[in-house]
């Protein structure tokens, strides 16, 4: 089966699967909570299965334009799911397509537009990778006068890290494309 296809599917049944498992956790919280007469509304933060599926989809997440700390339940959570979901979809789709490219598995007849639409591609990558990383910038502030970072932690570090390593790898790819292009042209 190619990826192309492959990926986006499996990637949207565990995002269904992580979504679920968050939602029984903060559920389990809230159950307790209403034991002992507690009423604070609980942060999805505290639904760790989906921040995990946040992490593994990090560009996809982005696209939600979300803030840590938001409350849950939401107004139109399915909503708000179902584009996180077909963000989800495009992005697997063209990374399978990208390794359905690079195996051989369908080749591009056209060798001008093709050439024209990976450079567009990769100039993409390296934009997104760059704004993916700007996303995390002010999760650190400098301390004054030291040169020192110090973390905010509105994210957990294994999330900063997962969309940083997504951040970085998007331009790298990206940068690997044009520079390879560039070199093929000289």
């Amino acid at each position: 089966m190619r990826l192309r296809i492959l990926l986006p599917l499996v990637s949207v049944i565990l995002a269904v699967v992580l979504f679920r498992v968050g939602d029984m956790q903060i559920k389990k919280i809230l159950d307790v909570r209403r034991q002992d007469r507690f009423a604070e509304p609980v942060p999805d933060a505290y639904a760790r299965a989906r921040y995990f599926d946040y992490a593994i989809n990090a560009p996809a997440w982005a696209t939600l334009g979300e803030k840590r700390g938001t409350l849950w339940p939401r107004s139109k959570p399915w909503e708000r799911n179902l584009r996180y979901f077909l963000a989800v979809i495009v992005m697997w789709y063209l990374v399978g397509l990208q390794f359905d490219k690079r195996s051989g598995a369908r080749r591009v007849d056209n060798a001008r537009r093709g050439a024209w639409l990976g450079q567009v591609f990769a100039i993409i990558c390296v934009l997104y990778g760059l704004f993916l990383c700007h996303l995390m910038l002010p999760e650190f502030v400098p301390l004054s006068d030291y040169g020192h970072w110090l973390p905010l932690r509105r994210y957990e570090p294994w999330f900063i890290a997962a969309v940083l390593t997504w951040g970085t790898g998007l331009v790298l790819a990206g940068s690997y494309s044009l520079f390879r292009r560039a070199k093929r042209t000289a």
